[in-house]
């Protein structure tokens, strides 16, 4: 064996030093790879997620109220009390329709719609509030 001085690199504490570095370095490449994987895997199941929150928004809420609505709209503008005539017979003819529809169709999409506010308000946009 030869007595040749050891290089720089190869005494006291630089040994451990360089290994330490070495291994700082793989395990940060591991993690950006680690951190880029999820990153391009969880985008889209989180694209899928706010999709299906959307459609569940419009199938369980925002759909049925505003079909309930517009129903009870065209009602009340076919045969509410404005489109009563000005003849007293026909107007109290109206009249008696008018409380039948209301107590057949207008209450009871009422009652939909309160139910629904009752029990689907969690599917409210962040931008609606009760």
């Amino acid at each position: 064996m030869s007595n040749a001085p050891a290089e720089w690199y190869q005494q006291g504490q630089w040994p451990l030093v360089g290994a330490i570095v070495g291994l700082l370095i793989t395990n940060d490449a591991v993690l950006i790879g680690i951190y880029l994987q999820v990153k391009y895997n969880v985008k889209p199941q989180l694209t899928i997620k706010q999709i299906d929150l959307v459609s569940q928004q419009l199938a369980e809420f925002y759909n049925p109220l505003y079909s309930l609505i517009l129903v009870n709209q065209s009602i009340f503008n076919a045969v509410g009390p404005f489109a009563f005539p000005d003849d007293s017979i026909r107007r109290d003819a109206a009249g008696e329709v008018w409380t039948e529809i209301k107590m057949k169709l207008l209450l009871p999409n009422n009652q939909r719609i309160q139910e629904i506010l009752r029990t689907k308000t969690h599917l409210l946009t962040t931008d609606d509030r009760a």
